[in-house]
């Protein structure tokens, strides 16, 4: 990642860990998996992906910030494998990380401009970019994500309560709070919530290419997005030389361009579908939780479900419409969550 944007996310992100709202996570948990958990992890990992994470975990442990930038790394090199040569030149100008108090749920913004040392800056003067994303988007789309595998699976109790966790997490303000919504008891099956962090990492994938086809399609730079320090949000300074709609239609644009670099490296018409079902569902979730702050999660964007039928609706034009009756069932049964939780 580009040693500038990089620099520039470290100190957001240490500068984030000291505010009221921000939440250290360099302690270990308070209700830590236990030992047969992360060996039947390990040897899950070993099986199907081939490697081996036993020496990293026996010196790290569950040290959240250690695993929370191989997550970084990690989705970073997936945006490289899902991008074409020319893409991944933007990619060399930018740093992708989590910041801790973002209020949004992830935005793209130019270092340039901000307080940087003078032998910091690029010569000759370039736009370099930093993708950040709320802390707990990660744990919120894992916890969903269980919920629907358990509702698969014809658990409606379990799969309630995930609904739930994931509601609470991203309302926690304190550790113990966080703890409380993201751990599971200790005797729970741990491989469930491997695969089910498996299935969010895709949805991050799909959110981390919205905001690089910010950068690619020329949208960063037009809006001049700059995250505003006060609420930790992300706001387009340029946005009164455009219309509303205008706004919209770049948002959905980012959203189009993710779903095409998706399609590249999806295996089946039929997993793609599945991804975008995990990826629905989180959009459906950010509209109930909007709909309980009673204001937007992220300014200048289409209502979360809006997103969700547009998102549908590209990857059925792509590739046919769903093979099973998927897309039916989920609306179904989030709205059922809600009803349960209201």
């Amino acid at each position: 990642m580009n040693p500038i944007a990089l620099h520039h996310l470290k100190s957001l992100q240490a500068s984030s860990a000291n505010r009221a709202r921000g939440l250290d996570f360099s302690g270990k948990p308070e209700n830590a998996f236990t030992a047969q958990q992360i060996t039947e992890m390990l040897a899950h990992q070993r099986e199907k992906y081939g490697v081996d994470h036993g020496a990293q975990m026996a010196q790290h442990g569950m040290q959240m910030n250690y695993w929370v930038e191989q997550l970084e790394n990690d989705l970073y090199q997936d945006l490289r494998d899902c991008c074409s040569v020319e893409e991944c030149t933007k990619l060399d100008q930018l740093a992708l990380g989590f910041l801790p108090t973002l209020h949004c749920n992830a935005c793209v913004f130019p270092v340039l401009g901000q307080q940087l040392a003078p032998e910091l800056l690029p010569s000759p003067p370039q736009n370099i970019y930093v993708i950040g994303f709320n802390f707990g988007l990660f744990q919120v789309a894992g916890l969903l994500c269980e919920a629907l595998l358990w509702e698969s699976q014809n658990h409606p109790v379990e799969a309630k309560e995930r609904y739930h966790r994931a509601i609470d997490l991203y309302f926690a303000r304190t550790r113990k709070e966080y703890e409380r919504a993201v751990l599971d008891d200790a005797d729970e099956l741990y491989l469930l919530k491997q695969h089910s962090g498996e299935i969010a990492s895709l949805v991050l994938r799909f959110i981390a290419l919205h905001e690089l086809g910010h950068v690619v399609l020329g949208h960063a730079d037009s809006l001049d997005m700059q995250l505003n320090a006060l609420n930790d949000d992300v706001e387009y300074v340029n946005a009164n030389q455009y219309a509303a709609e205008s706004i919209l239609a770049m948002e959905t644009a980012a959203d189009k361009f993710a779903i095409e670099h998706m399609l590249k490296v999806s295996g089946s018409a039929e997993q793609m579908w599945n991804n975008t079902l995990f990826i629905c569902a989180l959009f459906l979730l950010l509209d109930h939780i909007e709909s309980k702050l009673g204001r937007p999660i992220s300014l200048n964007h289409p209502r979360p479900s809006q997103r969700a039928m547009s998102i549908a609706a590209l990857v059925e034009e792509a590739i046919g419409p769903p093979l099973n009756d998927i897309m039916l069932w989920l609306p179904m049964t989030m709205q059922a969550w809600q009803q349960q939780s209201a």
